[in-house]
């Protein structure tokens, strides 16, 4: 051949000539490797006060790859591969590529795209001692949904409580609040100690 050859699993045959001598002719395998599959993948996380999610890489391998086992996934920033990433990713909204390689074979390049929505980011409360009772607080917080309040049960369960509602017994409440898929939690305790009573007036 004097040129490229584009074709399957075949078998050619090679001599060396130096223009007088010729070697003994040789046979020579032609064996093609499938080129590995790439997929591209799209996905979305809440970002936090940053306004940035951290994206784990490795967990999209197998989405991307159809065998991982075989099969190595690379990120990169850039298509032509010259920006690696690594795989735990911090990024608001961006566009990454990938590619599978098995061997010395490369899949075509794939777009992974990177979604931040912001969400409910709820401010610490700090533990309570009060007499008798306790007028629960405004939650603090930004970007909150309009519908944040307290529970006596994690992720919104159990009895729900406003601001303003007055609590009279010891217990932990959890406050909570979702926008579309995001959500956020905390949680304070509330000690209630009755009042003391100083009993009858004497005179002495």
């Amino acid at each position: 051949f004097d040129h490229p050859y584009y074709g399957g699993d075949t078998t050619i045959f090679a001599q060396v000539s130096n223009g007088i001598c010729s070697s003994g002719v040789v046979r020579v395998e032609l064996i093609t490797i499938e080129k590995p599959a790439a997929m591209g993948v799209t996905d979305t996380l809440c970002s936090d006060q940053s306004g940035t999610a951290l994206f784990d890489l490795e967990k999209y391998a197998f989405d991307i790859a159809s065998d991982t086992t075989r099969e190595e996934v690379i990120f990169a920033a850039d298509s032509q591969f010259t920006m690696p990433v690594k795989t735990n990713f911090r990024t608001d909204d961006t566009v990454i590529y990938a590619r599978v390689t098995r061997g010395d074979c490369e899949s075509d390049v794939v777009k992974i795209v990177l979604v931040t929505t912001p969400g409910p980011i709820l401010s610490g409360l700090n533990d309570v001692v009060a007499c008798d009772s306790f007028v629960l607080p405004i939650i603090p917080g930004i970007n909150l949904s309009g519908n944040e309040a307290f529970y006596d049960q994690r992720n919104g369960g159990g009895i729900r409580y406003q601001s303003g509602d007055v609590i009279r017994r010891t217990q932990r409440l959890y406050y909570f609040d979702q926008l579309k898929e995001c959500i956020d939690q905390d949680s304070f305790e509330i000690e209630i100690v009755p009042m003391p009573e100083a009993g009858d007036s004497q005179s002495v």
